[in-house]
């Protein structure tokens, strides 16, 4: 199983600290604050906070949801900057129905699927025309 830190796949484990989907939060260093979602048994690193969903839930809307949440302003420290869940697991989110989140989450998850598919397009067409440009020149 994957082993998360900061940045991604730092290794893998033979031991899973969760095996279901979670949101992992960077709680300490120059990330701090990052959200990344996890999906299946995994396990991460103690510089990161994973979070689960309770019963009437749904996970990856509440991971969408964090994404608004300014969670900077629950940095503390001067050389190395942490947020701790004491303070940001007050924040309020609005929670509608569990199926209302499932639709919100599915539509963002579309959104964001395109945003991906059109940002590889725009780099493959940037790639194109310096590879032309490069042709006309020479």
């Amino acid at each position: 199983m994957p082993t998360y830190g900061a940045s991604g796949i730092s290794g893998y484990s033979d031991t899973p600290q969760s095996n279901e989907d979670s949101i992992l939060i960077t709680k300490d260093g120059s990330g701090v604050g990052t959200l990344r979602y996890v999906h299946g048994s995994h396990s991460f690193v103690g510089t990161l906070n994973s979070l689960t969903a309770k019963e009437g839930i749904y996970l990856p809307f509440i991971y969408y949801a964090l994404q608004n949440v300014k969670l900077d302003s629950y940095k503390t420290g001067q050389a190395i900057p942490h947020i701790y869940f004491k303070d940001y697991g007050k924040e309020a989110i609005y929670c509608p129905s569990y199926e209302f989140q499932k639709e919100l989450a599915y539509g963002l998850e579309i959104l964001e699927l395109k945003k991906e598919n059109e940002s590889i397009l725009l780099n493959f067409q940037k790639s194109i025309k310096e590879y032309l440009l490069k042709e006309l020149f020479i």
